[in-house]
């Protein structure tokens, strides 16, 4: 299992020094000089097997983040959902791009720690790898739009509970 945190791509978004990852990245759709953070997502439902609320798998997430949140608009949430889940936010001038990142935990009511890709240390969407970020999610540079809730899922928790809380309970 790849110990995602820390990852970085061989900028510009022209692939990763982890080849392991790289390969695992095409498989979901990667292609040098695209933005990823959509394409990691996908590949973290694929490793782990989750699945959205309403049923769909990983092959539902598109290269686009406003595109995957239309397939997914009619299951989106306000709430914070469960471990797996994606967050969407839209780019406030550009209604076209926007960034995403998968729900690793409820910190507060406005709060989520999210394990994302194609981000950096001050949280851009267009960054040099993968970060577990704390976001209050109304609060970014992004217009916050939404969640889309998976199913419960124990390979992902566990991966949680392995890797994540080690290195965050610390810092948070």
């Amino acid at each position: 299992m790849i110990d995602y945190e820390g990852i970085k791509e061989i900028q510009p978004n022209r692939g990763f020094y982890n080849k392991e990852f790289e390969k695992s990245m095409r498989l979901c759709g990667f292609r040098a000089r695209m933005a990823w953070c959509s394409l990691f997502a996908k590949h973290i439902w694929r490793e782990f097997g989750i699945v959205a609320k309403n049923g769909r798998d990983y092959r539902a997430i598109s290269p686009s983040v406003m595109e995957t949140y239309r397939t997914f608009k009619k299951i989106a949430t306000q709430r914070i959902p469960r471990a797996g889940s994606l967050v969407i936010w839209q780019h406030p001038t550009d209604k076209i791009h926007g960034h995403t990142g998968v729900v690793v935990r409820k910190i507060d009511r406005n709060t989520v720690l999210t394990l994302e890709g194609n981000t950096n240390g001050r949280g851009v969407r267009e960054g040099d790898g993968v970060y577990l970020k704390v976001r209050k999610f109304r609060e970014t540079q992004y217009t916050f739009i939404g969640f889309i809730p998976c199913r419960r899922n124990r390979a992902f928790q566990k991966y949680i509970n392995e890797r994540v809380n080690k290195k965050t309970n610390s810092w948070l």
